[in-house]
């Protein structure tokens, strides 16, 4: 018994080794697909300029207070409303922190898609700042383009959206950078998981045994 006691903590010790993820955490949307649902670059002030929209994922923060509809994907939401930014990961993360650079006078709201239950969740109620400055403002830290902001528990998902929130601000949207820290889900290699069959098919045959 205690043979198979010591063989059932070694298997458990392996398990935990061969399933560790040393994999550092990233900015996993860097450069991600984007899509943009709704109308966009319409209405506005008038003469906002019309960008590529994978500045949301490229890793670049315009200058502090920047114009709101020169530079980063903007909408206009007081004629037709509904419009969301979503970013397609290249596969499933688990993500524990975020930065977003948003126009001041408005809040937004990033949601992740839960795969467990196939809806969107909300990951963060982006807050309005218009307490801090005028144009592009990154949150959470407008002065600091490096803080994140982090979740109390991490989230898994292989896609984002970011959309205004309707019930605060002028309805004037803008987004220019959204990041999102974490890393890949670990997937056991196939040799790992050969070894490990192995390893409790032995375990059944001495448990047999004694």
């Amino acid at each position: 018994m205690k043979k198979l006691l010591l063989l059932i903590a070694g298997a458990i010790l392996f398990i935990g080794v061969a399933t560790a993820d040393a994999t550092p955490i990233t900015n996993v949307a860097y450069n991600a697909p984007v899509t943009l649902n709704g109308t966009f670059f319409s209405g506005g002030w008038g003469g906002g300029w019309v960008i590529n929209k994978q500045t949301v994922t490229d890793g670049v923060f315009l200058p502090r207070t920047n114009q709101w509809d020169r530079g980063p994907v903007w909408w206009d939401s007081h004629s037709v409303s509904g419009q969301n930014i979503q970013i397609n990961l290249s596969g499933l993360y688990d993500i524990s922190s975020f930065i977003a650079q948003v126009d001041d006078n408005d809040a937004y709201i990033l949601e992740y898609w839960n795969t467990a239950s196939n809806a969107w969740n909300i990951a963060w109620n982006i807050p309005n700042y218009d307490a801090y400055g005028w144009g592009m403002l990154t949150r959470p830290d407008t002065y600091n383009n490096t803080t994140r902001y982090t979740l109390s528990s991490s989230i898994r998902t292989d896609k984002l959206r970011i959309s205004g929130n309707m019930s605060s601000g002028d309805k004037y949207f803008a987004v220019s950078e959204v990041q999102a820290f974490g890393k890949a889900v670990a997937v056991p290699e196939p040799a790992t998981i050969l070894l490990l069959g192995g390893g409790f098919a032995g375990l059944l045959a001495l448990r047999k045994r004694v």
